[in-house]
């Protein structure tokens, strides 16, 4: 996939090696994986689709505003020291499947 990437971004190619890898998936799937296989599998498949833009939520782009803003009130919360604010979006978040973890690198959200 990335040899095809890096040829003047050739979609085609691109989008034919989603396709084998689709097919290879398929395959595995029919003999039986791991749990840990599946979802690995998922995730490259997904990554590959969104560098071609394939297979998106329609509704991903309002999505994205909304978590962008709630992120930065959720900040701002914080920077003010309203913990029970930050704690509420933090919540509120977690309830449509996103997980927001402070780390000593920042910020690291993570899709349910």
């Amino acid at each position: 996939f990335k040899k095809a990437m890096d040829d003047d971004l050739n979609t085609a190619d691109g989008i034919t090696a989603v396709f084998e890898l689709v097919t290879r998936i398929n395959n595995k799937l029919k003999e039986g994986v791991t749990k840990d296989f599946a979802e690995k599998a998922l995730a490259l498949l997904q990554e590959l689709c969104d560098v071609l833009g394939l297979l998106q939520d329609k509704e991903s782009g309002a999505k994205d505003e909304e978590l962008e803003s709630l992120l930065k009130e959720r900040q701002e919360a914080r920077d003010r020291k309203d913990f029970k604010r930050s704690d509420e979006i933090r919540d509120l978040l977690k309830a449509k499947g996103i997980t927001l973890k402070d780390t000593p690198q920042g910020l690291q959200i993570i899709r349910d």
